[in-house]
């Protein structure tokens, strides 16, 4: 009601009602003037409900979604785009009922946290040697969500990139750190409605080479990339046929990684481990409101370890191959 008693009014009277209305309650003036969504979490501020932070150029938003499956997730997707497409997810294995008194915040210690509506911990950046009431989760515009120690330090406490769920993206890392030996690892959803972590996993194969594996059950290879040969894998010639985006490995004292650079920054483009446990690299057609597949691996389905279970028989022929 008061909105519209509000558009009848101009100049210095409705500026005098804003005001006399937000004296009486304060909320109403975050009601008659909404604030865009900052790129950043600080001590004190806290996500609930359909709250966001969107990154600096728009590009990227955070906030809680659901998948379909009735449950929900703090993630990062696509901002500038109709379709809500997730490239990351923090509290995968543990889903939320709401997220009315769910919150994302900091802690006083310093690190990113998700409660549940009673306050439990239900997932953390989880860094030591933090120092309290200083630090700032900031979501940049290549989807990366990071812990700095101060909105001006160049210094990335901890960072999403490093902590993969099945989408790599360009300017992200996909390798190894050899100072820690950790490994980033991509890992299919369980199903399009269940991001808990699925069957199928790519990685750096842990031998020293620069041939990245997919694996099934953690255990099983069944595709592999081949060796870099310092312009593409060997077995993935596809990836250099399109001119707008460059990949590269790079291999350091500290880090062994595959990256991607863009000639276009505006052109969007993801790798997806599929939950068919395909490789997936797909650009978005403006033209077409939709994703657009460039290339597969396995190009087949069918290629794909048990794909149709145990005792399934796969026919690539089919519209539903199992």
């Amino acid at each position: 009601m008061a909105e519209v008693q509000l558009q009848r009014v101009a100049g210095p009277a409705l500026s005098l009602l804003v005001l006399l209305l937000g004296v009486v309650n304060p909320s109403f003036l975050s009601r008659a003037h909404p604030s865009h969504a900052s790129n950043s979490i600080s001590l004190g501020r806290r996500l609930s409900g359909n709250q966001t932070i969107v990154s600096r150029g728009s590009r990227f938003e955070l906030g809680f979604f659901t998948p379909g499956n009735s449950h929900y997730y703090i993630g990062i997707w696509y901002k500038t785009i109709p379709v809500q497409t997730v490239i990351w997810v923090a509290n995968r294995k543990a889903p939320l009922s709401n997220t009315t008194s769910s919150e994302l915040k900091l802690s006083n210690d310093g690190n990113l946290i998700l409660l549940n509506r009673s306050k439990s911990l239900v997932w953390s950046s989880n860094v030591t040697s933090l120092k309290a009431n200083s630090t700032v989760a900031v979501l940049l515009d290549n989807g990366n969500l990071v812990l700095k120690e101060s909105h001006d330090s160049p210094r990335l406490l901890w960072q999403s990139f490093d902590h993969p769920t099945d989408t790599w993206v360009p300017g992200q890392h996909v390798g190894m750190n050899k100072i820690t030996g950790e490994y980033q690892v991509l890992t299919s959803w369980k199903n399009t409605e269940d991001p808990d972590p699925g069957l199928f996993s790519h990685r750096l194969k842990p031998d020293g080479s620069s041939n990245y594996i997919t694996l099934w059950n953690g255990s099983v290879e069944y595709d592999h990339t081949g060796e870099w040969n310092g312009h593409a894998f060997e077995l993935l010639p596809q990836s250099t046929l399109n001119q707008n985006f460059i990949f590269s490995f790079v291999d350091t004292r500290e880090y062994k990684y595959v990256t991607c650079t863009m000639s276009n920054t505006s052109t969007l483009l993801r790798l997806v481990l599929d939950v068919t446990g395909q490789l997936k690299v797909s650009t978005w057609l403006d033209d077409g409101q939709k994703w657009m597949l460039i290339w597969s691996r396995p190009a087949a389905q069918c290629d794909v370890y048990s794909v149709c279970g145990a005792f399934g028989l796969c026919d690539q022929t089919r519209n539903l191959p199992c």
